[in-house]
């Protein structure tokens, strides 16, 4: 399924399999051609046309509408919440399975085809990246949670006013009275009968934090550009999730309503079978004599009661069947699918043995610095195999010339998305250094902004992990300093974006983009033409998404100050409870009394130590898969078991 290829130069040794094509990564972007899956000979069809920036606009609007009122309001599963999407999934369902089939059986001329079906497509994954976990859950909240954590807190609050932050930042009118105010109060209960929700109050905030969440967009955009060419066809990743995502919208035969797989017969029963299982389940929580209950689940808990299993860590005893993973593993490469499962088993293993002969344990946190370190190799690690073709595309931008002096700029497909990604990058540095943030962390906190969602969009093109989350944060970087080494700026802005870093991550704006570029790939538009449309498609998608989804977002914060049902979590005891009031106080408030206070609290692990296992465990194992054929794990492997699911 993926190509053997030959390791760096630096090492001797025969092929082995990295799901890379050195030979293809030596051409530059010039030569290069993303192949799609449909027939090359095929004349290429338009993808930007007025009905599918319409319908992708539609489905824009329904997932960044509907999410916040699913997610906070009714706190039903979440619509998005991982990178294949509930939302998506069903949406396309319908449109090909009923909307396209019809048009296809009485007005075949007028049916949607696969370029536009991958347009649409591209849009929905962009606007998934909006509502929830992938940025304003976590960036709404916080520009009022200082106010609301500093009525309990007065170390932190007289820590945050001396900053004398721009009051635009902020919805309030004035900072020092920002606890006083309504904007602040009602967005944590609920407005009484008869007032409005204060919109006007946020537009002059969200114009000024736009300014920089524009650029990190641009960039991240730009980069998912950049990396498809790269990991796609140079690297031929797997891309499962947009292999089942393409399976979705492929093209019909001639005289056909469905294409191959809605016409499958096995496909049909598949899908009957777990609708069948999860309903029987639903209806056996409601009415427990009538419907049995199907186990998806094992408990070893009880065989496993005694040392050395019992040290073994509740998870592991006991887990759930997921029907989406069997369906993933199907894609992906054998040796990385071993190294997922058995890389993740010997962590835990060790963190037994840990717990009952040393009677110690590996911290939370502990894994968190080696995730950091394993992830920083990792980049490197792309860095490094993608060398010649990343060289290639800075000479094509400049126009430079290569090594044998001929000038290698016959394309510039890349010249935009290089130029792009740079100015985001110098806007957002220009932003940080207007705050009057200190040089070095306004450069390191843009590192652990792009470093996450990097990592978390390779790990999900090479794995198809639709649940995961980087963890490395600027945060980790900061309180292993002494407290005198930050400013009050500093340690304010490293909270924001640890908030609004990593953790957005879970619905990575750069790896939605990615998947919905490749679908494009796959189904074989002209990208050349149309290059233009499909930036201003994403552009506008953007706009569009964050417009809708901060206006829904404010409206359910606004007219409802707890659920209405509690059907995810008996915890959820007001809307958006993480956003609001978790988040904020473990990576802002806490952090920044500590500050205040001039002292961190020690560590019960040694982050140096950890720092250097991860990193130089994936380097260890990123050498090995290079130099040995036969070598049975990857270093994907490890990075994804440190990471968060």
């Amino acid at each position: 399924m993926i190509a053997p290829i030959a390791p760096p130069r630096w090492l001797a040794g025969e092929p082995t399999l990295m799901a890379v094509d050195v030979a293809d990564s030596r051409t530059g972007p010039d030569q290069d051609r993303l192949e799609p899956l449909a027939d090359r000979a095929q004349p290429r069809r338009r993808g930007v046309t007025w009905r599918s920036v319409l319908v992708g606009s539609l489905l824009a609007v329904l997932v960044c509408g509907l999410s916040p009122v699913n997610d906070y309001v009714v706190a039903n599963s979440f619509l998005v919440g991982s990178y294949l999407p509930v939302v998506v999934v069903v949406s396309f369902f319908l449109l090909v399975v009923v909307f396209n089939a019809l048009l296809y059986r009485f007005i075949p001329r007028q049916a949607l085809q696969t370029p536009e079906l991958a347009v649409i497509l591209l849009m929905t994954l962009v606007a998934c990246s909006l509502p929830g976990q992938g940025w304003l859950r976590s960036f709404l909240p916080l520009l009022v949670a200082p106010f609301q954590h500093g009525k309990s807190n007065q170390v932190f609050w007289n820590a945050f006013v001396n900053l004398h932050l721009p009051g635009w930042l902020f919805p309030v009118q004035s900072i020092p009275e920002g606890r006083n105010s309504d904007i602040v109060h009602f967005f944590y209960t609920r407005l009484e009968p008869g007032r409005a929700v204060p919109y006007a109050a946020w537009v002059l905030p969200l114009l000024g934090w736009g300014v920089f969440i524009a650029a990190l967009f641009a960039t991240l955009v730009a980069l998912a550009w950049l990396v498809r060419q790269q990991w796609g066809v140079n690297e031929r990743l797997a891309f499962p999730l947009a292999q089942l995502q393409f399976s979705l919208i492929e093209q019909p035969e001639p005289g056909r309503c469905l294409n191959s797989l809605f016409r499958s017969r096995s496909f049909w029963i598949a899908l009957a079978g777990v609708f069948l299982v999860h309903s029987v389940g639903s209806l056996h929580d409601y009415w427990p004599k009538k419907f049995p209950q199907i186990p998806l689940e094992y408990d070893l808990s009880g065989v496993m009661s005694q040392p050395p299993w019992s040290y073994l860590p509740a998870h592991v005893k006991r887990a759930s069947l997921f029907f989406t993973f069997l369906g993933v593993v199907y894609f992906i490469q054998a040796r990385t699918a071993f190294s997922m499962w058995s890389i993740y088993l010997i962590m835990q293993l060790v963190g037994t043995y840990m717990r009952w002969r040393m009677q110690s344990d590996v911290t939370t946190a502990a894994w968190r610095d080696q995730h950091l370190g394993s992830a920083i190799v990792y980049l490197i690690g792309i860095i490094w195999v993608g060398r010649l073709y990343w060289a290639s595309v800075l000479r094509n931008a400049f126009g430079l010339s290569d090594a044998t002096g001929s000038l290698r700029g016959a394309s510039t497909r890349h010249r935009g998305a290089v130029f792009i990604a740079i100015a985001g990058v110098l806007v957002m540095f220009a932003w940080l250094c207007l705050m009057q943030l200190s040089v070095w962390v306004a450069a390191l906190i843009i590192f652990f902004l792009l470093l996450p969602h990097i990592v978390t969009a390779r790990i999900v093109a090479e794995t198809g992990m639709p649940f995961i989350r980087s963890v490395t944060t600027m945060m980790q970087f900061s309180t292993n300093l002494p407290a005198t080494a930050l400013s009050g700026r500093d340690m304010f802005f490293t909270g924001v974006f640890t908030i609004n870093g990593a953790n957005t991550t879970r619905e990575s704006l750069l790896a939605y983009t990615l998947h919905g570029m490749r679908n494009i790939d796959l189904a074989g538009g002209d990208e050349r033409r149309e290059r233009t449309g499909l930036a201003l498609v994403i552009v506008w998608t953007l706009l569009l998404g964050f417009f809708v989804a901060t206006w829904s977002s404010l409206w359910c914060y606004y007219s409802y100050a707890t659920p209405i049902s509690h059907s995810r979590s008996s915890e959820e005891v007001s809307i958006n409870s993480h956003g609001l009031y978790v988040l904020p106080r473990e990576e802002l408030v806490d952090p920044m009394t500590r500050w205040a206070e001039k002292r961190f609290p020690p560590k019960t692990h040694d982050p140096l130590v950890h720092f250097g296992l991860g990193l130089g465990i994936t380097a260890g194992l990123q050498v090995a898969a290079w130099r040995w054929p036969w070598w049975p794990f990857v270093p994907v492997g490890y990075v994804a078991s440190t990471a968060q699911f």
